[in-house]
């Protein structure tokens, strides 16, 4: 019997959706939980203060260390996305309502902040050796 070895390559990749907007809503709809509401704050805030350090850290050369990727939940869940090695797509929903135009303009200074981080992509590649036996 003669064996023959196959190389077998697997590609690993994450998505991941976050909805700010909706978070948003929820805690201007006055929920009854104080603490949810909170929360969604501070990952919001957390969110900003994560791209902010990183648009300084593409022009001043801030160390990472530096990058407040602890301060919450989400930007923990994140990191690879914000400045890491993952890619990312930022898409940013406003309305032009002039009831909500300091939220859209809140939003479209994080976005454009967003847009001044680049990641450095790295593919997570394995290879396998397989053996079949013909």
């Amino acid at each position: 019997s003669r064996e023959r070895k196959f190389l077998l390559e697997l590609k690993k990749s994450k998505i991941r959706f976050v909805d700010i907007g909706e978070r948003d809503l929820t805690s201007r709809a006055q929920s009854t939980s104080s603490t949810v509401d909170s929360e969604q704050g501070d990952d919001l805030t957390a969110l900003r203060n994560v791209i902010y350090a990183l648009s300084l850290q593409q022009s001043k050369n801030i160390s990472e260390s530096l990058i407040p990727y602890n301060q919450s939940k989400l930007t923990t869940l994140l990191k690879g996305s914000l400045g890491g090695s993952h890619k990312c797509v930022f898409i940013t929903c406003v309305t032009q309502s002039s009831l909500d135009q300091t939220e859209t303009m809140a939003y479209l200074k994080l976005s454009r902040r967003a847009k001044l981080i680049t990641n450095k992509m790295v593919p997570r590649v394995q290879t396998l050796s397989r053996s079949k036996t013909s």
